[in-house]
């Protein structure tokens, strides 16, 4: 599987692990499970888990989906953890032209990623 999504409820928070690089068709796929997700939790924080390595990166379509189907409005907080270097500099241009980057923090571990979200 390439990626899963999920209500974590022992930390109240939406989780989003990537295994794999996805695509555009990945994309506009899991964008409706995370926005679902989101309207019938009532969730506003999001962690996203990027430690699988270097193979969880986003094609120039992948990223073009992203900027397309993003979700600026939808949380407060965004933490994500484990990314390679590429892949946060990727991240961090996807979430400035979505306008989420204020509201978007990179950790290196799980548990600094979960303490910030519950800030």
């Amino acid at each position: 599987m390439k990626y899963k999504v999920w209500h974590d409820k022992d930390n109240d928070v939406i989780r989003f692990s990537q295994n794999e690089s996805l695509n555009a068709d990945d994309i506009r796929e899991v964008t409706p499970q995370i926005e679902k997700l989101a309207r019938d939790t009532g969730l506003k924080h999001i962690i996203i888990d990027l430690s699988k390595g270097a193979t969880a990166t986003l094609d120039k379509g992948a990223r073009q989906a992203l900027k397309e189907f993003a979700m600026p409005d939808m949380f407060d907080k965004i933490a994500i953890f484990g990314a390679n270097p590429a892949m946060k500099m990727i991240a961090k241009v996807i979430f400035t032209i979505t306008r989420s980057s204020e509201s978007t923090n990179f950790f290196k571990t799980e548990d600094d990623a979960l303490a910030w979200l519950k800030e």
